[in-house]
């Protein structure tokens, strides 16, 4: 095990943190999604499943909804997109499936489907999280 200075201990968390780089001495940490790493975005198609019934079922509201991948695309933008899926409301299934639709529609990023939406449930206090990742394409080089 490799020991630090305290002060280069602290500077090297606060990479980690920021960046999600590596501190030999803490491990690894998940890297944040890009269009080539979507490790973060995958989850269980059963899991899903059982989550977005079970916020449907026991009238969860939807708490967060995230947008991750967008570089170029504004968040305000892709939020317009997803009218029927706002915080606050509560959650139901066929917003959920109508959203991505709505939100495929626009030129600048690739089609969204359910299997590109990461969802959190909180059980106390009934809130359900969304992210949504997104793949933008590449944009056009003017000559």
């Amino acid at each position: 095990m490799r020991h630090f200075p305290k002060f280069q201990l602290v500077v090297s968390a606060i990479v980690f943190i920021c960046v999600g780089a590596t501190i030999p001495a803490f491990g690894q940490t998940e890297a944040a999604p890009t269009p080539t790493n979507r490790s973060f975005c995958e989850q269980p198609d059963d899991l899903r499943v059982r989550m977005i019934d079970e916020a449907e079922r026991k009238v969860f509201t939807v708490r967060r909804l995230e947008f991750t991948g967008n570089t170029y695309t504004g968040d305000r933008e892709l939020r317009r997109r997803m009218v029927l899926l706002q915080e606050g409301d509560i959650f139901e299934k066929k917003n959920l499936e109508t959203a991505p639709k709505r939100l495929s529609r626009m030129k600048t990023i690739y089609p969204v489907t359910k299997v590109d939406i990461k969802v959190f449930l909180d059980r106390k206090t009934k809130d359900v999280d969304f992210v949504v990742c997104i793949r933008q394409k590449p944009r056009k080089q003017s000559k």
